[in-house]
């Protein structure tokens, strides 16, 4: 079975896996440098996250929540020890090299989103309201915003 890939976020210092934030939730992580850039990465399955079988999977209601989970518990652990570039859920590259490829092409845009991240926390709100006097309001007091 061929092994790839799933990249959870992109840190810029390569710090021990096992920080307080994934002191849990390690087991299989692992740091993949490309230069001062690094991936968070956890050796998959392939044939997990690739055609047919990943259409099946994410018919999977139990396989879905098992793998969402999973991701957000590494990605929010990773942030409360480094400032991290979250990745989409399910993204998988074939090989470290073409992990690394990426990483440095890509290189430049991920170190401004590092530094624009660096002592910022992502937060979640939910917010009950009656959507239309929200939208009224919002286009009265803001003049960027239009009908």
């Amino acid at each position: 079975m061929k092994q790839g890939f799933y990249l959870y976020c992109i840190v810029s210092a390569c710090p021990p896996v096992g920080g307080p934030g994934l002191a849990q939730s390690a087991g299989e992580l692992k740091f993949i440098p490309a230069g001062d850039i690094q991936a968070l990465v956890e050796a998959v399955p392939l044939e997990e996250f690739w055609g047919e079988n990943l259409k099946k999977n994410l018919a999977d209601i139990n396989w879905v929540e098992r793998k969402v989970l999973r991701h957000n518990q590494v990605i929010g652990g990773a942030a409360q020890s480094w400032t991290a570039i979250p990745m989409k859920f399910g993204t998988v590259f074939e090989s470290e090299a073409s992990l690394q490829k990426v990483l440095r092409e890509k290189r430049a845009g991920f170190k401004k989103l590092l530094s624009a991240l660096d002592g910022k926390e992502e937060w979640g709100i939910k917010l009950f309201c009656d959507i239309n006097k929200l939208k009224a309001e919002l286009v009265r007091t803001n003049e960027h915003i239009k009908d």
